[in-house]
């Protein structure tokens, strides 16, 4: 049984203003009411339901965009030598105590997702122009080789 309370929920949830949700149940009882006190119960079950529904889709597309923008960050982070194919561990490392937002890549936000993109971009540019000196480490991981020791 669905209740003004959680219609106010579902509202919040989308960010949808006080101005907007009147608007919408406005909309929704056909001119009769812009409160969702005045709502008739069936009213209410079907305006719940087709919000959730919006929320739901809005959540996974959300959840789309941070899958893509992680693939991105894990491409790069293999292109560059900071993830190995079956290391993780180095990966979480740099993750946890040297990236900008110093935790778990499956933690971060869409704006910390696109604040660490440019960050990989920028280890990647740094990296190829360091591949271009003869010795470096760079030049080595280029190669698929270890730098060799001093010894």
């Amino acid at each position: 049984m669905a209740t003004v309370k959680q219609l106010q929920t579902l509202f919040t949830k989308l960010g949808v203003t006080t101005d907007q949700r009147h608007q919408r149940i406005y909309a929704w009882t056909s001119g009769r009411t812009q409160s969702s006190k005045d709502l008739e119960n069936d009213e209410l079950i079907e305006l719940c339901e087709s919000l959730l529904n919006e929320f739901n889709k809005a959540k996974a597309k959300t959840e789309d965009e941070k899958k893509k923008k992680r693939s991105v960050v894990l491409t790069i982070a293999t292109r560059t030598g900071i993830k190995s194919p079956n290391d993780w561990d180095t990966f979480n490392h740099f993750m946890l105590h040297s990236s900008v937002v110093k935790k778990s890549l499956n933690l971060c936000d869409l704006d910390e997702l696109d604040t660490l993109i440019r960050q990989f971009r920028a280890l990647e540019d740094n990296n190829k122009k360091s591949a271009q000196k003869t010795g470096t480490k760079a030049y080595w991981n280029q190669f698929g080789l270890q730098k060799p020791t001093e010894n």
